[in-house]
């Protein structure tokens, strides 16, 4: 992949689709336990399993290595007016559209005015949206403001630090998700910064023995409790330290197993529509979980694998197909994508 020396990506990696597609599965898979466990109580043996090791095997690390992908991925040499324009046509509309839709043909109880006034004074529901658009914001305007690498680094430090020291205190409430926010921009920021190296890196042999190092020695200090930052911020001024070695070891490791992976086409095609799986499985899962929760009750070990799988591959099949509609008809605008002609028209998530 080629670069134009402005921090944008003039061509497509397939290795970033790989690792994203890896990424959106651990996301789906953890609020599988989430939805199943959570909301419908479900008692399984499967369930109790992937709930045990999903922080060890990805919750550790995930949302940090999205930040870093869409850091290498990002442009932040554009005047204010047009990236603002851009973060809000690309982030902000299509989530807005997304849970309107939720909000009309779901259950929600508010009507359009509290939903208005819940999505504007929280962000809404997509709090990963809500985060990325406030830390590409801050971090356009922090380098703009201050220059020099370990200057930018160093400002994401602290500012990761604040945010365990705020939701360790609870100073104020996490108004659009700040807490989260103030967290990712670090891994934003050496994205940015660091792409050349990141994309060079294609040994995933040291990478694996330092997670799994950091791993064993936070079972040691913090028992299953290891620290981890998604919606949930379960990361203490105690633990801020293991948080970024983990976070950083493990997201090394899975840009390494995509770089692995990219030959892999659906994979591919899974990480060019991350964001429209992203929008669906909350919903889907709602619904699909609800459906089974009966099966997973009186279900063995055996047969709730395979039930998870139908779980999962239902979820991406569905968003999929949601995505290909959407990307090759005018629906495309829904997305913040420009409409094309029909003679150009193929799949690219």
């Amino acid at each position: 992949m080629n670069s134009n020396g402005e921090g944008v990506m003039v061509s497509r990696d397939e290795a970033l689709d790989a690792t994203k597609g890896i990424l959106i599965i651990f996301l789906v898979l953890h609020h599988i336990v989430d939805v199943g466990m959570g909301k419908y109580g479900i008692q399984n043996g499967f369930l109790a399993l992937m709930y045990a090791v999903q922080r060890p095997v990805a919750l550790c690390f995930f949302m940090q290595c999205f930040f870093i992908i869409t850091g290498m991925c990002s442009n932040f040499n554009r005047d204010f007016k047009t990236f603002l324009i851009k973060q809000i046509r690309t982030l902000i509309f299509p989530a807005f559209l997304f849970e309107l839709a939720i909000w009309a043909f779901g259950d929600d109880s508010r009507d359009l005015a509290d939903f208005l006034w819940n999505f504007a004074t929280t962000g809404g529901r997509y709090w990963f949206i809500t985060a990325l658009f406030c830390a590409k914001m801050l971090y356009w305007l922090c380098s703009k403001a201050v220059k020099g690498t370990w200057t930018l680094l160093g400002i994401g430090l602290v500012l990761n630090a604040g945010a365990t020291l705020l939701n360790y205190y609870k100073i104020i409430p996490d108004y659009y998700f700040h807490r989260q926010m103030l967290d990712l921009f670090l891994f934003l920021a050496v994205g940015n910064q660091f792409k050349a190296f990141v994309l060079r890196s294609s040994c995933a042999v040291w990478p694996v023995v330092a997670y799994a190092s950091c791993v064993a020695i936070g079972y040691v200090f913090c028992g299953v409790k290891l620290p981890y930052v998604t919606a949930g911020f379960g990361t203490t001024p105690t633990t801020w330290l293991l948080h970024l070695l983990l976070a950083f070891s493990g997201s090394v490791t899975i840009l390494a197993l995509g770089r692995l992976a990219k030959e892999i086409k659906w994979l591919n095609n899974l990480g060019r529509m991350t964001m429209i799986v992203y929008f669906m499985q909350g919903f889907m899962l709602v619904f699909l979980m609800d459906a089974f929760k009966g099966y997973f009750f009186r279900m063995d070990y055996g047969y709730s694998v395979a039930l998870v799988f139908v779980v999962l591959a239902t979820v991406l099949a569905v968003s999929g197909s949601v995505a290909f509609v959407m990307n090759n008809s005018f629906l495309r605008v829904c997305l913040g994508k420009p409409l094309r002609k029909l003679s150009s028209i193929s799949y690219n998530g």
